[in-house]
C-alpha cells in the first residue's frame, strides 16, 4: 500500500493557489498486493513548510473515497508554503506520504500592483520595461502576473514559463487570471524584466461570428505583475506595476489577432536597453483577479512535414502529418526586408491554393502570418499571441527554396494528463 499524487485543489503541487478552503485527494495504490478488501483509515495534516506550524489536522476517516476532501483548518495566508502530509492504514499495514502547495494572493490588501498600459489602443504590441538590483542572495521569488489579453514575460532575457497564451481567457466582466510562476534561478545582482501584450480574446478588433470586437470588456492592453523576493535574512521586497515602468509601442509585433495572425517585422527588434517612455495607470478590469490553477496550453508535440510541394516560384504549399491546433516555427535566411506570407487552412482547393474564407470571419482571411527579415544570419518566426487550426500551410514570398529543414511543426494545448486508453477489436 502506497500514498501517491497528493493533489490540492486537483492539482499536484500548486504554486499560488488563492481557495480558502482548498480540496484534497490522493491515490491509493497496490491494493491488490497487499490483500486489500475493505475500507481504508486515512488522516490529512497541514502544517507551515518553513515553521511547522499546524493548520489543520483532520479527523481519522475510514472511507474508500480519497478525493474532495475539504479543508477545515485555519485562515491560509497569502505568500505561504504548506506541507501537506496523508498517513493510511488498513489493519496492520501503516503509510505516510507527503507533498506540498503554496499560495498566491488571498488577502485582498495584498494585491499591491497598479495595472498600466501605454495610454493607447495601438496595433504595435506595447512592451513594458522594469530595471532592478538586488544586494542580498535570494532565497526564492516568485512573480505573480496577468496580461489582458495575452502575455510574455522575460527577466534578463528568459521565458519565465514554456507555457503560452497565458492568462486564460475568461469572461473579463466576471473573471481575470493572474499566474504564478518561480523565478528564483532567473535572479541577478542586476536585473531586467521585459513583458509583451497581445490582443486575445480580450481586445479582437476584426468581426468574427462570436462578435468578440462588440465585447462589453473590450479596451486598450494592460498589465498587472507582482515580483516578491524572499532573501536568505528573511526579508521581502516586492515589485510591482507602478509609475516608475516603462513602455516602447516601437517593436517588431507591429499587429496580432488572436484568429487572424500576425505581423513581424524583425528590423524594429529593440533591446533590453531601448528607449521607453512612462506608462499610464489605468482602471482595474471590472472581473475580480484570481489565480489560475489549472492544466496551461504547453507544445505537446514537434514534427516535420508530410510533404511539400512547390506551387509557384516563390509559394509552397506545406501538408502536415495531421490535422491539428497550433502553428509552425519557420527557421530562414534572406536579405533584409525579405517579406513571406505564412497561411494556414484544413482545406486547399484543386490548385493546392489554400482556402482561408470560412465564412465566420466578415470575408477577411484568417490565420495569416507575415514575417520581415531583417537579414542577419538565421532567423526563426513563431507567433506568440495567435493559433491555428490546419492540415495544410501556403508559404509564399520565398527568394529560396523551403524544406522540411525550415518547418517545425508545433502542437499545442492544454496538457492535460492522459488517464486512461481505449481500444476495441472493431475498426468501425
Amino acid at each position: 500500500m502506497k500514498i501517491k499524487n497528493i493533489s490540492v485543489d486537483n492539482i499536484i503541487t500548486p504554486l499560488g493557489i488563492d481557495n480558502i478552503s482548498p480540496v484534497f485527494g490522493f491515490v491509493v495504490s497496490d491494493f491488490e498486493n497487499d490483500g486489500i478488501n475493505g475500507e481504508i483509515t486515512y488522516q490529512i495534516k497541514v502544517s507551515d513548510f518553513k515553521t511547522g506550524d499546524i493548520f489543520w489536522e483532520s479527523d481519522k476517516v475510514v472511507s474508500n473515497d480519497f478525493i474532495g476532501i475539504k479543508y477545515a483548518g485555519k485562515a491560509l495566508k497569502s505568500f505561504t508554503k504548506y506541507r501537506v502530509e496523508v498517513s493510511a492504514s488498513y489493519k496492520d499495514l501503516s503509510v505516510c506520504g507527503e507533498s506540498y502547495f503554496e499560495t498566491g494572493i488571498i488577502d485582498e490588501k495584498d494585491f499591491c500592483a497598479k495595472w498600466i498600459s501605454c495610454g493607447a489602443d495601438t496595433e504595435t504590441s506595447p512592451v513594458f520595461f522594469k530595471k532592478f538590483e538586488l544586494s542580498k542572495k535570494v532565497e526564492s521569488a516568485r512573480i505573480y502576473i496577468s496580461g489582458l489579453g495575452h502575455y510574455e514575460a522575460k527577466i534578463n532575457g528568459r521565458n519565465v514559463t514554456e507555457t503560452l497564451l497565458n492568462p486564460a481567457q475568461t469572461d473579463y466582466e466576471e473573471s481575470v487570471y493572474y499566474n504564478v510562476f518561480d523565478i528564483t534561478d532567473f535572479l541577478e545582482d542586476k536585473n531586467v524584466v521585459r513583458i509583451e501584450l497581445g490582443n486575445g480574446f480580450y481586445n479582437e478588433a476584426k468581426p468574427t461570428a462570436w462578435n468578440w470586437e462588440t465585447a462589453p470588456w473590450r479596451d486598450k492592453l494592460k498589465l498587472y505583475a507582482q515580483i516578491r523576493i524572499t532573501f536568505e535574512d528573511s526579508t521581502v521586497e516586492t515589485i510591482v506595476t507602478d509609475e516608475s515602468w516603462g513602455v516602447n509601442t516601437d517593436g517588431p509585433l507591429t499587429a496580432n489577432s488572436i484568429y487572424f495572425g500576425e505581423d513581424y517585422d524583425a528590423r524594429r527588434e529593440i533591446s533590453d536597453d531601448c528607449e521607453t517612455r512612462p506608462v499610464v495607470i489605468e482602471p482595474a478590469p471590472k472581473g475580480k483577479l484570481k489565480a489560475y490553477n489549472s492544466d496551461m496550453i504547453e507544445i505537446t508535440s514537434v514534427d516535420k512535414p508530410k510533404a511539400i510541394v512547390k506551387i509557384s516560384d516563390d509559394t509552397y504549399m506545406v501538408e502536415t502529418p495531421f490535422v491539428t491546433a497550433g502553428c509552425i516555427r519557420f527557421t530562414a535566411s534572406a536579405p533584409a526586408g525579405t517579406k513571406i506570407r505564412i497561411a494556414y487552412t484544413e482545406k486547399i482547393d484543386e490548385n493546392n491554393k489554400v482556402m482561408l474564407d470560412t465564412g465566420l470571419f466578415g470575408g477577411v482571411q484568417c490565420q495569416v502570418d507575415t514575417y520581415i527579415f531583417k537579414g542577419e544570419g538565421v532567423e526563426s518566426f513563431t507567433p506568440k499571441f495567435s493559433y491555428k487550426g490546419f492540415r495544410y500551410v501556403e508559404i509564399s514570398g520565398c527568394p529560396f527554396e523551403v524544406t522540411a529543414e525550415n518547418i517545425d511543426i508545433l502542437t499545442f494545448h492544454n496538457n492535460v494528463k492522459k488517464v486512461t486508453e481505449f481500444s476495441c477489436s472493431n475498426e468501425m
